[in-house]
Protein backbone atom coordinates (compact mmCIF):
# COMPACT_ATOMS: atom_id res chain seq x y z
CA UNK A 1 0.00 0.00 0.00
CA UNK A 2 1.30 3.62 -0.97
CA UNK A 3 1.35 5.61 2.05
CA UNK A 4 1.50 9.72 1.47
CA UNK A 5 4.14 11.61 3.43
CA UNK A 6 3.67 14.75 4.85
CA UNK A 7 5.19 17.57 3.63
CA UNK A 8 8.79 18.31 4.83
CA UNK A 9 8.98 20.80 7.88
CA UNK A 10 8.97 24.72 6.99
CA UNK A 11 11.90 26.46 8.93
CA UNK A 12 9.86 29.75 9.90
CA UNK A 13 7.80 30.06 12.38
CA UNK A 14 4.33 31.34 10.55
CA UNK A 15 5.21 28.82 7.60
CA UNK A 16 4.77 26.08 10.71
CA UNK A 17 2.45 27.57 12.12
CA UNK A 18 0.38 27.45 8.99
CA UNK A 19 0.95 24.27 7.85
CA UNK A 20 -0.29 22.67 11.17
CA UNK A 21 -3.39 24.43 10.73
CA UNK A 22 -3.98 23.18 7.11
CA UNK A 23 -3.67 19.45 8.91
CA UNK A 24 -6.04 20.31 11.69
CA UNK A 25 -8.82 21.38 9.53
CA UNK A 26 -7.88 18.28 7.23
CA UNK A 27 -8.13 16.30 10.48
CA UNK A 28 -11.12 18.09 11.58
CA UNK A 29 -12.71 17.10 7.79
CA UNK A 30 -12.46 13.82 8.08
CA UNK A 31 -13.58 13.12 11.22
CA UNK A 32 -17.25 15.43 10.02
CA UNK A 33 -17.24 12.91 7.39
CA UNK A 34 -16.83 9.39 9.54
CA UNK A 35 -13.63 8.91 7.64
CA UNK A 36 -11.22 9.67 10.57
CA UNK A 37 -8.69 6.91 10.13
CA UNK A 38 -9.09 6.15 6.61
CA UNK A 39 -6.82 8.46 5.04
CA UNK A 40 -3.22 7.21 3.72
CA UNK A 41 -1.64 9.55 5.85
CA UNK A 42 1.00 8.35 8.39
CA UNK A 43 2.09 11.42 11.01
CA UNK A 44 4.86 13.39 10.59
CA UNK A 45 7.87 10.80 10.04
CA UNK A 46 5.93 7.83 9.50
CA UNK A 47 7.39 6.04 6.40
CA UNK A 48 5.54 2.68 6.88
CA UNK A 49 2.35 0.78 8.14
CA UNK A 50 1.77 -1.98 9.35
CA UNK A 51 -0.43 -5.00 7.29
CA UNK A 52 -2.47 -7.60 8.72
CA UNK A 53 -1.50 -11.17 7.97
CA UNK A 54 2.46 -10.89 7.51
CA UNK A 55 5.00 -10.56 9.49
CA UNK A 56 5.84 -6.48 10.67
CA UNK A 57 9.41 -4.63 10.97
CA UNK A 58 9.63 -5.62 14.53
CA UNK A 59 9.45 -9.21 14.07
CA UNK A 60 7.19 -9.90 17.37
CA UNK A 61 6.47 -13.42 17.73
CA UNK A 62 2.85 -14.81 16.59
CA UNK A 63 0.71 -17.71 18.05
CA UNK A 64 2.71 -19.05 21.17
CA UNK A 65 4.93 -16.03 21.52
CA UNK A 66 3.33 -13.11 21.14
CA UNK A 67 1.64 -11.02 24.05
CA UNK A 68 0.42 -8.07 25.11
CA UNK A 69 3.89 -6.37 25.41
CA UNK A 70 5.44 -7.23 22.30
CA UNK A 71 2.38 -4.99 21.01
CA UNK A 72 3.03 -1.91 19.86
CA UNK A 73 1.24 1.21 18.34
CA UNK A 74 0.19 0.58 14.71
CA UNK A 75 1.88 2.93 12.58
CA UNK A 76 4.41 4.35 15.47
CA UNK A 77 7.32 5.77 14.37
CA UNK A 78 10.56 6.55 16.21
CA UNK A 79 9.65 10.24 15.51
CA UNK A 80 6.19 9.62 17.90
CA UNK A 81 3.80 10.24 14.57
CA UNK A 82 1.13 7.37 14.63
CA UNK A 83 -0.46 6.16 11.43
CA UNK A 84 -3.85 4.15 11.58
CA UNK A 85 -4.45 0.90 9.04
CA UNK A 86 -7.84 0.92 8.42
CA UNK A 87 -8.43 -2.83 9.26
CA UNK A 88 -5.68 -3.48 12.39
CA UNK A 89 -6.53 -2.29 16.08
CA UNK A 90 -4.42 0.29 17.90
CA UNK A 91 -2.15 -2.04 19.16
CA UNK A 92 -0.90 -5.49 17.46
CA UNK A 93 1.73 -7.84 17.24
CA UNK A 94 3.03 -9.67 13.91
CA UNK A 95 2.20 -11.64 11.96
CA UNK A 96 -1.38 -12.50 13.14
CA UNK A 97 -2.67 -14.99 10.61
CA UNK A 98 -5.78 -17.13 10.34
CA UNK A 99 -5.22 -20.93 9.88
CA UNK A 100 -7.30 -22.85 7.44
CA UNK A 101 -7.74 -25.82 6.43
CA UNK A 102 -7.90 -27.76 10.26
CA UNK A 103 -11.64 -27.58 10.32
CA UNK A 104 -13.54 -30.47 10.45
CA UNK A 105 -17.49 -30.83 11.10
CA UNK A 106 -19.06 -33.95 12.37
CA UNK A 107 -21.88 -34.98 14.30
CA UNK A 108 -23.73 -31.45 14.32
CA UNK A 109 -20.42 -29.56 15.58
CA UNK A 110 -17.75 -27.52 13.50
CA UNK A 111 -14.13 -27.45 15.37
CA UNK A 112 -13.11 -23.78 15.30
CA UNK A 113 -9.91 -23.07 13.74
CA UNK A 114 -7.14 -21.83 15.85
CA UNK A 115 -5.04 -19.15 15.21
CA UNK A 116 -5.21 -15.40 15.04
CA UNK A 117 -7.70 -12.88 14.19
CA UNK A 118 -8.47 -9.62 14.61
CA UNK A 119 -12.16 -8.76 15.38
CA UNK A 120 -13.97 -6.14 15.05
CA UNK A 121 -15.00 -3.70 12.68
CA UNK A 122 -12.52 -1.93 10.19
CA UNK A 123 -12.08 1.83 11.42
CA UNK A 124 -13.88 3.15 8.21
CA UNK A 125 -17.18 0.19 7.95
CA UNK A 126 -20.32 1.51 6.97
CA UNK A 127 -22.49 1.12 9.62
CA UNK A 128 -20.02 0.54 12.55
CA UNK A 129 -20.84 1.81 16.33
CA UNK A 130 -19.82 4.23 17.88
CA UNK A 131 -17.74 2.52 20.13
CA UNK A 132 -17.45 -1.23 21.20
CA UNK A 133 -16.48 -2.32 18.08
CA UNK A 134 -12.78 -1.16 17.70
CA UNK A 135 -10.41 -3.76 15.72
CA UNK A 136 -8.82 -6.48 18.89
CA UNK A 137 -6.38 -8.71 17.78
CA UNK A 138 -7.50 -12.18 19.35
CA UNK A 139 -5.80 -15.46 19.54
CA UNK A 140 -7.65 -19.03 19.94
CA UNK A 141 -5.33 -21.26 20.54
CA UNK A 142 -7.92 -24.15 21.14
CA UNK A 143 -10.14 -25.66 18.78
CA UNK A 144 -14.01 -25.96 20.28
CA UNK A 145 -16.72 -27.77 18.86
CA UNK A 146 -19.41 -25.25 17.86
CA UNK A 147 -22.95 -26.11 16.71
CA UNK A 148 -22.96 -25.87 12.98
CA UNK A 149 -26.72 -25.13 12.98
CA UNK A 150 -28.54 -22.67 15.41
CA UNK A 151 -30.62 -24.96 18.54
CA UNK A 152 -34.10 -26.23 16.77
CA UNK A 153 -37.39 -26.94 18.31
CA UNK A 154 -36.43 -30.69 17.73
CA UNK A 155 -33.19 -30.62 19.86
CA UNK A 156 -35.21 -28.07 22.52
CA UNK A 157 -37.63 -30.98 23.05
CA UNK A 158 -34.65 -33.59 22.96
CA UNK A 159 -33.53 -31.49 25.68
CA UNK A 160 -36.47 -32.86 27.60
CA UNK A 161 -37.69 -29.17 27.37
CA UNK A 162 -41.34 -27.51 26.92
CA UNK A 163 -41.53 -25.52 23.31
CA UNK A 164 -42.07 -21.81 24.04
CA UNK A 165 -45.55 -21.27 23.73
CA UNK A 166 -45.70 -17.51 23.16
CA UNK A 167 -42.50 -15.83 22.38
CA UNK A 168 -41.76 -11.87 22.36
CA UNK A 169 -43.23 -11.36 25.88
CA UNK A 170 -41.03 -8.90 26.46
CA UNK A 171 -41.49 -7.11 22.99
CA UNK A 172 -45.12 -6.32 23.69
CA UNK A 173 -48.02 -8.39 22.75
CA UNK A 174 -47.60 -11.93 23.14
CA UNK A 175 -46.38 -13.31 19.92
CA UNK A 176 -47.14 -16.83 18.87
CA UNK A 177 -44.25 -18.99 18.16
CA UNK A 178 -45.88 -19.69 14.78
CA UNK A 179 -46.54 -16.38 13.56
CA UNK A 180 -42.76 -15.95 12.99
CA UNK A 181 -43.49 -18.03 10.03
CA UNK A 182 -41.62 -20.96 11.62
CA UNK A 183 -42.96 -23.49 13.60
CA UNK A 184 -41.28 -26.63 12.19
CA UNK A 185 -39.19 -28.46 14.51
CA UNK A 186 -36.54 -27.67 11.90
CA UNK A 187 -36.53 -24.36 12.75
CA UNK A 188 -34.51 -22.18 15.30
CA UNK A 189 -35.90 -22.38 18.81
CA UNK A 190 -36.76 -18.61 19.60
CA UNK A 191 -38.64 -16.64 22.31
CA UNK A 192 -36.19 -18.22 25.16
CA UNK A 193 -34.11 -16.11 27.29
CA UNK A 194 -30.50 -16.05 27.83
CA UNK A 195 -30.90 -17.94 31.25
CA UNK A 196 -33.27 -20.72 29.22
CA UNK A 197 -30.22 -21.04 26.73
CA UNK A 198 -27.95 -21.99 29.53
CA UNK A 199 -30.39 -24.07 30.89
CA UNK A 200 -30.75 -25.93 28.19
CA UNK A 201 -26.82 -26.46 27.57
CA UNK A 202 -26.92 -28.23 31.16
CA UNK A 203 -29.68 -30.06 30.15
CA UNK A 204 -28.26 -31.23 26.92
CA UNK A 205 -25.27 -31.99 29.15
CA UNK A 206 -26.71 -34.15 31.61
CA UNK A 207 -28.12 -36.29 28.33
CA UNK A 208 -25.20 -36.54 27.10
CA UNK A 209 -23.55 -37.72 30.30
CA UNK A 210 -21.34 -34.76 30.54
CA UNK A 211 -21.10 -32.09 33.25
CA UNK A 212 -22.42 -28.64 33.49
CA UNK A 213 -20.85 -25.78 32.98
CA UNK A 214 -23.28 -23.55 35.03
CA UNK A 215 -25.00 -23.17 37.96
CA UNK A 216 -28.68 -22.28 38.47
CA UNK A 217 -29.77 -20.81 41.39
CA UNK A 218 -33.26 -19.26 42.86
CA UNK A 219 -35.24 -20.77 39.79
CA UNK A 220 -39.17 -21.17 39.72
CA UNK A 221 -41.60 -22.32 36.76
CA UNK A 222 -40.73 -24.14 33.41
CA UNK A 223 -37.99 -23.53 30.92
CA UNK A 224 -39.88 -22.16 27.37
CA UNK A 225 -43.07 -21.04 29.68
CA UNK A 226 -42.17 -18.73 32.81
CA UNK A 227 -38.60 -19.60 33.81
CA UNK A 228 -37.27 -17.19 36.94
CA UNK A 229 -33.97 -17.59 38.10
CA UNK A 230 -31.47 -15.40 40.09
CA UNK A 231 -28.15 -16.05 39.49
CA UNK A 232 -25.88 -17.50 36.94
CA UNK A 233 -22.25 -18.90 37.23
CA UNK A 234 -20.62 -20.27 34.65
CA UNK A 235 -17.12 -22.05 34.37
CA UNK A 236 -16.73 -21.83 31.08
CA UNK A 237 -12.95 -20.84 30.45
CA UNK A 238 -10.57 -22.86 29.29
CA UNK A 239 -8.66 -23.39 32.71
CA UNK A 240 -11.95 -24.48 34.08
CA UNK A 241 -12.42 -27.82 31.56
CA UNK A 242 -16.09 -27.89 31.75
CA UNK A 243 -16.53 -30.82 29.28
CA UNK A 244 -20.66 -29.45 28.72
CA UNK A 245 -22.66 -27.78 26.76
CA UNK A 246 -21.93 -23.81 26.88
CA UNK A 247 -23.08 -20.72 24.98
CA UNK A 248 -20.58 -19.13 22.63
CA UNK A 249 -18.42 -16.09 24.14
CA UNK A 250 -18.03 -13.23 21.96
CA UNK A 251 -14.98 -13.74 21.10
CA UNK A 252 -15.72 -17.01 19.78
CA UNK A 253 -19.23 -16.20 17.78
CA UNK A 254 -17.05 -13.72 15.79
CA UNK A 255 -14.42 -15.93 15.37
CA UNK A 256 -16.53 -18.41 13.92
CA UNK A 257 -18.93 -15.68 12.00
CA UNK A 258 -16.09 -14.34 10.17
CA UNK A 259 -14.50 -17.69 8.84
CA UNK A 260 -11.19 -15.93 8.30
CA UNK A 261 -12.65 -12.99 6.45
CA UNK A 262 -11.65 -9.36 7.36
CA UNK A 263 -15.39 -7.65 5.64
CA UNK A 264 -18.20 -6.75 7.25
CA UNK A 265 -19.92 -9.91 6.39
CA UNK A 266 -17.97 -13.70 5.90
CA UNK A 267 -20.12 -13.04 2.20
CA UNK A 268 -18.43 -9.82 1.16
CA UNK A 269 -17.96 -6.05 2.50
CA UNK A 270 -20.72 -3.76 3.71
CA UNK A 271 -22.06 -1.04 1.33
CA UNK A 272 -24.16 2.31 2.51
CA UNK A 273 -26.77 0.32 2.92
CA UNK A 274 -25.40 -1.36 6.21
CA UNK A 275 -25.75 2.29 7.58
CA UNK A 276 -29.28 2.97 6.53
CA UNK A 277 -31.85 3.57 9.13
CA UNK A 278 -34.53 1.83 6.74
CA UNK A 279 -34.20 -2.05 5.27
CA UNK A 280 -32.03 -1.86 2.37
CA UNK A 281 -30.85 -4.51 0.22
CA UNK A 282 -27.16 -5.46 0.56
CA UNK A 283 -24.99 -7.02 -2.22
CA UNK A 284 -23.07 -9.04 -0.07
CA UNK A 285 -26.12 -10.97 1.53
CA UNK A 286 -27.73 -12.13 -1.51
CA UNK A 287 -28.31 -16.02 -0.93
CA UNK A 288 -26.27 -16.17 2.11
CA UNK A 289 -28.57 -14.38 4.51
CA UNK A 290 -32.12 -14.28 6.26
CA UNK A 291 -32.35 -10.48 7.00
CA UNK A 292 -35.35 -7.51 6.17
CA UNK A 293 -34.94 -7.52 2.53
CA UNK A 294 -35.12 -11.42 1.95
CA UNK A 295 -36.60 -13.35 4.76
CA UNK A 296 -40.17 -12.44 3.74
CA UNK A 297 -40.63 -11.29 7.18
CA UNK A 298 -40.38 -15.10 8.63
CA UNK A 299 -38.06 -17.32 10.47
CA UNK A 300 -37.15 -20.12 8.35
CA UNK A 301 -35.84 -23.35 8.64
CA UNK A 302 -32.39 -23.68 9.69
CA UNK A 303 -29.29 -24.66 6.90
CA UNK A 304 -31.56 -23.67 3.60
CA UNK A 305 -28.77 -21.10 2.75
CA UNK A 306 -24.72 -22.25 2.01
CA UNK A 307 -22.44 -22.29 5.50
CA UNK A 308 -19.85 -19.96 5.66
CA UNK A 309 -16.43 -20.91 5.10
CA UNK A 310 -15.99 -22.80 9.01
CA UNK A 311 -19.00 -24.88 8.09
CA UNK A 312 -21.73 -22.25 10.48
CA UNK A 313 -24.78 -22.11 8.80
CA UNK A 314 -26.88 -19.06 9.49
CA UNK A 315 -24.30 -17.52 11.63
CA UNK A 316 -25.72 -14.27 10.08
CA UNK A 317 -29.45 -13.49 9.91
CA UNK A 318 -32.27 -16.09 10.83
CA UNK A 319 -32.23 -15.92 14.20
CA UNK A 320 -30.25 -13.82 16.44
CA UNK A 321 -28.20 -15.65 18.77
CA UNK A 322 -27.49 -14.90 22.49
CA UNK A 323 -23.46 -15.35 23.65
CA UNK A 324 -22.16 -15.70 27.12
CA UNK A 325 -20.97 -12.32 27.40
CA UNK A 326 -22.61 -8.85 28.22
CA UNK A 327 -22.72 -5.70 26.40
CA UNK A 328 -20.45 -3.91 28.94
CA UNK A 329 -17.88 -6.51 28.27
CA UNK A 330 -14.78 -4.83 26.99
CA UNK A 331 -11.66 -7.29 25.68
CA UNK A 332 -9.25 -4.40 26.02
CA UNK A 333 -6.89 -3.44 24.15
CA UNK A 334 -5.20 -6.48 23.20
CA UNK A 335 -4.01 -8.83 21.93
CA UNK A 336 -5.83 -11.23 23.80
CA UNK A 337 -5.94 -15.03 24.22
CA UNK A 338 -9.01 -16.88 24.40
CA UNK A 339 -11.21 -14.24 25.66
CA UNK A 340 -14.34 -14.44 27.65
CA UNK A 341 -15.88 -17.01 30.04
CA UNK A 342 -16.49 -17.58 33.95
CA UNK A 343 -19.31 -15.27 34.26
CA UNK A 344 -21.05 -14.80 36.88
CA UNK A 345 -24.70 -13.15 36.68
CA UNK A 346 -27.03 -11.64 38.79
CA UNK A 347 -30.48 -12.18 36.90
CA UNK A 348 -32.55 -9.79 38.84
CA UNK A 349 -29.66 -6.90 38.30
CA UNK A 350 -30.92 -7.30 34.33
CA UNK A 351 -26.71 -6.82 33.05
CA UNK A 352 -27.91 -7.17 29.56
CA UNK A 353 -26.18 -9.87 27.62
CA UNK A 354 -24.77 -9.74 23.98
CA UNK A 355 -26.95 -10.72 20.69
CA UNK A 356 -25.13 -11.53 17.94
CA UNK A 357 -25.73 -11.89 13.98
CA UNK A 358 -28.60 -10.37 13.35
CA UNK A 359 -31.99 -11.97 12.45
CA UNK A 360 -34.66 -12.01 9.96
CA UNK A 361 -36.54 -8.73 10.66
CA UNK A 362 -32.79 -6.94 11.31
CA UNK A 363 -31.42 -4.62 8.54
CA UNK A 364 -28.34 -5.13 6.75
CA UNK A 365 -25.80 -3.36 9.69
CA UNK A 366 -27.02 -5.55 12.35
CA UNK A 367 -25.90 -8.60 9.99
CA UNK A 368 -22.05 -6.88 10.18
CA UNK A 369 -19.76 -9.49 12.47
CA UNK A 370 -19.27 -6.62 14.47
CA UNK A 371 -22.38 -5.26 15.19
CA UNK A 372 -24.31 -6.35 18.36
CA UNK A 373 -27.50 -6.22 20.10
CA UNK A 374 -28.40 -6.99 23.66
CA UNK A 375 -31.30 -7.14 25.90
CA UNK A 376 -31.54 -8.38 29.81
CA UNK A 377 -31.22 -11.86 30.42
CA UNK A 378 -34.54 -12.92 31.45
CA UNK A 379 -35.65 -11.30 28.18
CA UNK A 380 -37.94 -13.33 25.84
CA UNK A 381 -37.31 -12.06 22.18
CA UNK A 382 -39.16 -14.02 19.02
CA UNK A 383 -36.08 -13.38 16.59
CA UNK A 384 -33.38 -14.53 19.36
CA UNK A 385 -31.89 -17.79 19.43
CA UNK A 386 -28.79 -19.12 20.45
CA UNK A 387 -26.38 -22.28 19.54
CA UNK A 388 -23.93 -23.93 21.76
CA UNK A 389 -20.60 -25.13 21.70
CA UNK A 390 -17.97 -27.37 23.99
CA UNK A 391 -14.44 -28.09 24.83
CA UNK A 392 -13.34 -31.70 23.80
CA UNK A 393 -9.55 -31.24 23.32
CA UNK A 394 -8.67 -32.95 26.97
CA UNK A 395 -11.86 -35.47 26.76
CA UNK A 396 -10.34 -39.07 26.20
CA UNK A 397 -7.14 -37.68 27.36
CA UNK A 398 -7.05 -35.30 24.78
Amino acid sequence: MMLARFPSVPSSRPARRREALRWLIALASAVASGAAGCAESPAPGSTTSATGGGAGADGAAGVGGASPDAASDVGASEAGGCYREPDLPERWSPPCEFVPGHNVCEAGRCGLTYGCMVLGAGWCEPGRAASGEDPVQVYMTLAPQVGEREVTRAEWVAAGLTLPAVAGGDAGAGVDAGDVGCAGMDCPVTGVSWVEAVVYANARSDAEGLGQCYQVNGCSGTAGVDLECQFVTAATSPSQRCEGYRLLTAAEWEYAARAGTRTAYWSGPATQAAAATTCEVEPALAGSAWYCASAGGALHPVGQLPANGLGFFDVLGNAAEWVEDELAFDPGAGPLENPGGDVQVDVGAGAPRQIRGGSYADRAGTLRAAARRSAPPAARLPDVGFRVVRWVYWVGGG
